[in-house]
């Protein structure tokens, strides 16, 4: 201290009279007014000198301060920034310098959190931040006040992140890992309490090194003080997609073993994996290859699971997703790819059932991709090499990608499509089948044209055609006898599909022959009473054009010679079930006249199976005079099978008074049961019920009955087939406010329809909101071609 200072505080009186003023005792100083250089100090209650402790900086309360240090810290007698969040007009007031400082609540003010020692720990408050960001787990339109952290990780690690409000506190948390700050899309995880939980928990497996930002905002608008803990683990390399076991291809292969029992459950895909320990791998494709994979175990009780991811890895996305495969110990889980293009690939090796883990050995080989064809059309067609002894399998791989679309449409064939070239030396049963390679985009069809034919899209011009139902979905043509000679066999895709395939050939010995395959063989049937024959149309040929799908289509046969005696009209019943899967039959009736003539002649109509249940023929002939007839069974679409068929010939069946219905008078219905029959009527209508096209009334036979309620509200009427002559009959009821009105049905048809789910059920319509002493008309028809006798009643 300075001599000239020193007399700077003292007062003149003080240097005349050659003595100092001494200051005053304690408390004096709170009645006394300090001389100037001194002040009061109200924690002694002395005055004191203003530099005996350092100068002006000393400060007893916020009096003694200014802007920008305006508030006192009484403990340490020195002014400060603030002393609590309410003295900061931005940001908070960090207690550790007592100085303001900005929010977090911005990409550019984003607090550097250190999480080098596995951890980290921040103590924050969202109420003075602002809203910047909107979380992907947000309600739309949410807002929130929000902060964000930045950290960063030198090697992969699992986060576990915790948003805990404080006691008292209003935020409801919300939070959100982020690989880009300011990209909502770029989300690595999103999380907000659950339940009655009031903390939001993330958890984020295998983060690879880099940069991370860390959201925390608030759910429907809310705010307030939070702890916020994140917790990282190390990962062990397999463990999961941030760092999967590097697979080297030496040679195009490599061979792995591996325990899922030192792993844990990061990973699920469509075919399993949910809770069961996994492990990841991942391998390169340098340039465009065919790739096989293959997981297999020796545990007995483990379902492997086998999946091929693309990148990244962690999109578990189904676009992502390649493929996946499950196996047993009895067979490994495979997958193969006709082409991956090049790029990074990671492989999951996982359980099917939660909570288990096996001992495994994955291989995975690149392989040369499916050549690109060169029998693209008929003058280069590939000769199939077939066994020697002319049956065995033969097994082909193709891809119509790069071929042409040739041929193919009158078997739904729009797409690219390859054709085989195939000599038969004896007959043989042939079974085609087409798999298309996983990932393939093919929905193939597969078809059978004679020689001469190859390129004829004429329906004539093929022996067989099978169809898949789907995208990928494997098909199967089967042609029980094929006649020696040339044959093409055409691969061809679906709504103009392409892709690589597995073509299996297998060549067997045919059927025998049916004996009734011709005219001249036909099975005689006596009908002087009911009769039940099993028969087949597998090794027949194809001798009559009749009615089966399509028209001109090849179709083996097999014909019967139905006797009526007696010496008047008799009706037949005919009741066909396939007991071939697929094999949907057709029937024809022919005079003896007429046992092999291009077409069904005038005596009966062809008989075809219900479009619901496909399997089963169910008509009535009513009226058919003494004498022989030809019955002729044959499949839609090239099908062909084994069968049953039961004929019950009875007395002659006449039309029903109610047959041409709108003619008077009508029948009425009552609440007294009444007893019909269809299988006499001509068919006059059809309803328009939006059933599957064949189920509405457009070929059977049907008749009609008139009602009036004596008061308005609704009609219940229920038709129950005769027990004996109703078991083919699959009733339909619908309800129209004009009997035979030329206006549209649609017009005139009150309410809906209601048909029977099967041959001999009963069915109920009820139709409300019909008026009081109304005519409506009630119409009794059948789904397909059936009919029969009935009771219809009221309720």
């Amino acid at each position: 201290m300075s001599y000239l200072r020193t007399l700077s505080s003292f007062s003149l009186l003080g240097l005349l009279v050659g003595c100092a003023q001494r200051p005053p005792t304690i408390g004096a100083c709170q009645s006394l007014t300090c001389e100037v250089g001194w002040r009061c100090n109200p924690a002694t209650g002395q005055c004191q000198s203003d530099d005996a402790d350092g100068g002006d900086e000393r400060c007893f309360g916020d009096a003694d301060c200014a802007a920008p240090l305006g508030r006192c810290l009484a403990s340490e007698q020195r002014c400060v920034s603030c002393l609590a969040d309410v003295d900061c007009t931005t940001g908070v007031c960090d207690l550790a310098s007592h100085g303001c400082r900005p929010l977090p609540d911005s990409c550019s003010t984003a607090q550097r959190l250190d999480v080098s020692t596995g951890s980290a720990h921040v103590d924050a408050d969202t109420s003075h931040a602002g809203d910047d960001a909107l979380l992907s787990c947000a309600l739309p339109g949410a807002r929130g006040n929000d902060v964000v952290y930045v950290f960063e990780l030198s090697a992969p690690q699992r986060l576990t992140v915790v948003a805990a409000p404080k006691e008292g506190s209003a935020l409801r948390p919300m939070v959100a890992l982020r690989k880009v700050c300011t990209t909502a899309n770029d989300e690595l995880g999103c999380s907000f309490p659950t339940g009655t939980a009031a903390e939001a928990r993330l958890s984020v497996d295998g983060l690879p090194a880099g940069t991370y930002f860390l959201w925390v905002d608030g759910e429907n608008d809310t705010a307030g003080p939070f702890a916020l803990d994140l917790t990282l683990e190390p990962v062990d390399t397999g463990e999961s997609c941030s760092a999967p076991t590097p697979l080297e291809l030496l040679n195009g292969q490599v061979e792995v073993t591996g325990d899922t029992h030192l792993r844990r459950d990061d990973l699920f895909s469509s075919c399993g994996g949910q809770g069961a320990a996994d492990a990841v791998y991942a391998f390169e494709v340098p340039i465009a290859r065919r790739v096989r994979l293959e997981l297999s175990t020796t545990d007995p009780t483990f379902q492997p699971v086998l999946t091929l991811r693309g990148n990244p890895c962690a999109d578990s996305g189904s676009a992502n997703q390649l493929g996946c495969a499950k196996g047993s110990a009895a067979g490994p889980a495979k997958l193969e790819f006709a082409r991956l293009e090049a790029g990074q690939y990671s492989v999951v090796v996982d359980g099917a059932v939660a909570g288990s883990a096996a001992t495994y050995k994955l291989t995975v080989e690149l392989l040369e991709p499916v050549p690109p064809p060169t029998n693209d059309t008929c003058a280069a067609a590939m000769v199939v090499a077939l066994p020697p002894s002319g049956a065995g399998v033969v097994n082909l791989q193709g891809d119509t990608t790069a071929a042409g679309a040739d041929t193919g449409t009158s078997c739904a064939g729009s797409g690219r499509d390859l054709v085989y070239e195939l000599h038969l030396t004896t007959a043989r049963k042939v079974v085609a089948r087409v798999t298309p390679l996983l990932g393939s985009p093919l929905n193939p069809t597969v078809y059978l044209r004679s020689a001469g034919h190859c390129a004829d899209d004429a329906v004539t011009a093929q022996i067989g055609c099978a169809t898949s139902s789907m995208v990928g979905g494997p098909v199967t043509l089967v042609l029980p006898n094929v006649a020696p000679g040339t044959w093409y066999l055409w691969v061809d895709g679906q709504q103009a599909s392409a892709g690589a395939f597995d073509l299996s050939l297998e060549l067997s010995a045919p059927p025998p022959v049916p004996a009734n395959d011709s005219c001249a063989g036909a099975e005689l049937v006596d009908l002087t009473g009911p009769v039940t024959v099993n028969g087949s149309t597998l090794g027949a040929s194809d001798d009559v054009d009749t009615c089966a799908l399509p028209t001109g289509g090849y179709s083996p046969d097999v014909v019967y010679e139905l006797n009526l005696t007696g010496a008047s009209a008799r009706s037949l019943a005919v009741d066909l079930q396939a007991k071939t899967a697929g094999f949907r039959p057709v029937v024809s009736l022919r005079s003896v006249s007429g046992c092999a003539a291009p077409g069904p002649d005038p005596v009966g109509y062809c008989g075809f199976t219900d479009s619901v249940l496909t399997d089963r023929v169910a008509l009535t002939w009513p009226v058919l005079n003494p004498g022989h007839y030809f019955l002729w069974v044959e499949g839609d679409n090239y099908g062909q099978g084994d069968f049953t068929m039961r004929l019950v010939s009875s007395a002659a069946i006449a039309a029903p008074a109610n047959d041409l219905a709108c003619t008077a008078p009508m029948q009425s219905l009552t609440s007294a049961p009444l007893v019909g029959d269809t299988r006499g009527a001509t068919n006059n209508l059809g309803g328009s019920c939006s059933f599957t096209s064949g189920s509405n009334g457009e070929y059977a036979p049907d008749v009609a009955y008139q009602v009036k309620l004596l008061t308005a509200g609704s009609l219940t009427v229920t038709v129950t087939p005769d027990a004996t002559d109703g078991q083919l009959f699959r009733p339909l009821v619908y309800v129209r406010s004009a009997c035979g009105s030329a206006l549209p049905a649609s017009q005139v048809q009150v309410g809906g329809c209601a048909v029977a789910s099967s041959y001999g059920q009963a069915v109920t319509l009820t139709v409300p909101g019909l008026l009081a002493n109304t005519p409506y008309y009630v119409w009794v028809d059948g789904a397909g071609l059936s009919s029969g006798r009935f009771t219809i009643r009221l309720q």
